[in-house]
């Protein structure tokens, strides 16, 4: 198995007293491709801002 090329524990990003982001996990190995899906507001792009570095998270971790 190789290492992922991004991956993220524990995270959590809140705006105010809600939590937009909460316990997200996930391992994404080398050359794969993802799409990030849901609803208005279900909080896609906190996701791929602090997957970024772009959005400071209130907890856990992004290893590149």
């Amino acid at each position: 198995m190789t290492e992922p090329a991004l991956e993220a524990r524990g995270l959590r990003v809140r705006f105010g007293t809600r939590d937009v982001l909460r316990d997200v996990a996930l391992a994404l190995p080398p050359a794969l491709w993802t799409a990030v899906v849901g609803a208005n507001g279900a909080g896609k792009t906190t996701l791929l801002r602090a997957l970024a570095g772009l959005q400071q998270p209130d907890a856990g971790a992004v290893w590149l």
